[in-house]
């Protein structure tokens, strides 16, 4: 099965910060294209830190729903993650995704490219 380049990720907020490794694999294979899922791959992400967890949903799929099923519960990562599998052929390889709220209560997400040590 295809795997695309690790993506070195940063989500962070004012008061937590998670480290995702991250991959796109699958939808590329003969099978996939026969069974009619052509371009329709999964985004794994293995978040790093004191709270391990693996993230596994399709592209575009619900942030929300791959969180709860991998055990984690956190809004800002949640926001960060959907980010992630909405635009991640648009994310460079090492970035920092800042999540942020506005005086509204509304995400704000922004990226930052820059090198992770």
């Amino acid at each position: 099965m295809p795997v695309g380049k690790t993506k070195c990720i940063v989500v962070q907020m004012p008061t937590s910060k998670y480290h995702i490794l991250c991959w796109k694999i699958g939808g590329a294979e003969p099978f996939f294209t026969e069974k009619g899922y052509e371009g329709f791959g999964y985004i794994v992400g293995v978040v790093l830190g004191p709270n391990v967890a693996v993230l596994t949903e399709r592209v575009g799929g619900n942030a929300r729903y791959s969180m709860e099923k991998a055990g984690y519960y956190a809004d800002d990562l949640e926001v960060g993650w959907r980010y992630v599998l909405t635009h991640y052929d648009r994310i460079p390889e090492e970035c920092v995704i800042v999540v942020t709220l506005d005086k509204r209560k509304r995400w704000i997400v922004k990226v930052e490219e820059e090198v992770i040590a």
